[in-house]
């Protein structure tokens, strides 16, 4: 039976990029979102399933790239689970619509029940350009791979984009927690867009293999932007100001 692990964390965090370079070591099989359509309680379900190697209530695609994976002689199995950090949320972040339908409090209880399950969690600490992410993919309709077109910029609801960051925050919060009991990894986006290699051999060696067995640490997917946020979001200062009354680090 291959071992199990999760690249869990936001939205916008690279995800995409990192599980595409750590699919390169020849010991790790690290699929896609295999259990992003499913829903609530059934996304934990889907989740267990998978990493037992079982692909029959995952979409077609996603299940060929999970026997393939089985079929290639790799010890590791794992793939990505991410949540949405709303805006849209009374009282407190955990209450979102958003988080209820990504089910994550019954992911991370059925995570913390299987303390075999290795948890890489990735995380991006600039606020501003967090949120330049989140609203030019979505303006752009272009979420991994693709430059966004030259001139686009989008004007960032001040309240919205306080209330994202404060469930971008809780979120990340609750995901750290789990390292009381699995074995667990923080790593960091700006690290990781600085110098890809160092980091994605940092997640080799927490899985116990080899570094001098990677195969590559150059992948397919581009940046999709190549200036800072200032050059993307319309209202900058207005945002940069309202941030910081909120006591929001940018």
């Amino acid at each position: 039976l291959m071992k199990g692990f999760l690249i869990l964390g936001t939205q916008r965090t690279g995800s995409s990029a990192f599980a595409e370079l750590l699919a390169m070591h020849p010991d790790i099989g690290c699929g896609w979102e295999w259990a992003n359509r499913a829903g609530g309680r059934a996304r934990a379900r889907v989740a267990e399933r998978a990493l037992a190697g079982d692909g029959s209530e995952l979409p077609a695609k996603h299940a060929r790239q999970l026997y393939d994976i089985l079929g290639s002689g790799a010890s590791w199995l794992g793939f990505r689970l991410l949540f949405r950090a709303s805006h849209v949320w009374v009282v407190h972040p955990r209450l979102s619509p958003s988080l209820w339908l990504d089910g994550l409090s019954y992911v991370l209880k059925w995570v913390e029940g299987h303390p075999d399950i290795h948890v890489i969690h990735l995380v991006r600490g600039d606020s501003l350009e967090w949120l330049k992410s989140k609203y030019m993919a979505k303006e752009a309709g272009t979420y991994a791979g693709t430059r966004y077109p030259t001139g686009l910029k989008v004007k960032i609801p001040v309240g919205d984009a306080i209330r994202r960051l404060q469930c971008k925050h809780w979120i990340d919060g609750r995901i750290q927690a789990v390292g009381r009991t699995n074995p667990y990894i923080q790593l960091s986006y700006e690290q990781f867009r600085e110098d890809n290699s160092r980091v994605v051999k940092e997640a080799v060696r927490f899985l116990g293999c080899g570094p001098t067995s990677l195969r590559s640490t150059t992948g397919k997917l581009c940046r999709q932007s190549t200036e800072s946020a200032v050059n993307y979001i319309a209202n900058y200062q207005q945002l940069v100001k309202g941030l910081r009354s909120a006591g929001v680090p940018v």
